[in-house]
């Protein structure tokens, strides 16, 4: 077989497939429990932090504190009350994932090894064929998410535990130039030294940021559009897939614990 063929089919995951009701708090911060009682305190508050803010992990190896900060905000309820709420907002968080598409042509490769054509068309044992693709010329863009704010009382306060170890986390490392430095400190984490580890506990690289969203939208009761904000998602197709299970300024929305 030529290098680079594999003779495993790739599957990749999505979200119109591949997207999980949320399993509930206790699930989510017994992992972060596990996490760091075996992997130790700063891989436990990666975890937490990409479950927090719903970003990729990619987007979360490369916060600063700088990114963060607590405040008391005055919210008004639906019903006319006001009440203060400790938020941690996070400002000017990366995204990944935002490229602009410049020009594509179709690229006709060598023929396909017969094993692989094999696999393709079970019917036909002796086709033969070129494989043809779209190439795209691309360039990344620079972008960040819109400003969030997380409740600190989003959950009741035996639950609280993420949360709060974020917080004393973000002071630990205040005046440090990455938020999850790599051992040289010089370089973030990288990401898939965090997927190495994550891995032994059976998270892929969806699941933090779909058990979120399906978190913001069946518990904390968001609807689809205050997801797209909160999210920053451009698609409304995108919180449409998990608007099908459950049901700022958002912040008034999200449920309130004493």
């Amino acid at each position: 077989m030529p290098r680079g063929w594999t003779s495993e089919m790739y599957h990749r995951r999505s979200v119109e497939k591949d997207v999980e009701e949320f399993e509930g708090w206790e699930v989510v911060l017994n992992r972060f429990d596990k996490i760091k009682r075996e992997s130790g305190w700063d891989i436990s508050q990666v975890y937490g932090a990409a479950f927090l803010t719903g970003g990729r992990i990619g987007e979360v190896v490369k916060l600063t504190s700088k990114m963060f900060a607590f405040k008391t905000e005055i919210i008004t309820l639906n019903d006319g009350r006001q009440i203060g709420r400790d938020v941690l907002e996070v400002n000017k968080m990366p995204l990944e994932k935002h490229w602009k598409k410049k020009s594509h042509m179709i690229m006709k490769t060598k023929e396909l090894p017969r094993n692989v054509m094999r696999r393709l068309y079970p019917a036909q044992p002796n086709a033969e064929g070129f494989y043809e693709r779209k190439v795209f010329d691309t360039e990344k863009i620079d972008a960040v998410r819109k400003p969030f704010d997380i409740p600190l009382d989003e959950v009741p306060k035996e639950w609280r535990r993420m949360h709060l170890e974020l917080k004393d986390y973000l002071n630990y490392m205040q005046g440090e130039t990455w938020l999850f430095p790599s051992h040289t400190k010089h370089k973030p984490m990288h990401k898939s030294y965090i997927w190495k580890i994550f891995n032994k506990y059976g998270i892929y690289p969806h699941y933090l940021r779909a058990q979120r969203a399906s978190c913001l939208i069946s518990y904390n009761g968001l609807s689809m559009e205050q997801m797209m904000e909160w999210m920053s998602w451009e698609h409304l197709k995108t919180a449409m897939h998990y608007g099908k299970m459950g049901k700022s300024k958002l912040l008034g929305v999200f449920k309130r614990f004493e």
